[in-house]
């Protein structure tokens, strides 16, 4: 395989690598997982599903808050 101009590609690989105690190394493609993962998180309002406080209800945060 030579790299040439014309098959060139831009994107993101992920990769992971395991071991076992054997000795033996594997390695797992997971990037069409990961990016099947990131385009339905991308269409979700995540703000939505997340129970947050913007500000703590005591309004004191760390410092102990109301008494």
């Amino acid at each position: 395989y030579v790299p040439s101009e014309d098959n060139v590609q831009m994107g993101s690989l992920y990769i992971l690598i395991s071991g076992a105690t054997d000795g033996s190394i594997a390695f797992w493609d997971l990037t069409k997982s990961i990016q099947a993962f990131m385009q339905l998180v991308s269409v979700l309002d995540v703000g939505k599903f997340i129970d947050y406080q913007k500000r703590p209800r005591t309004g004191r945060g760390s410092q102990g808050g109301r008494q």
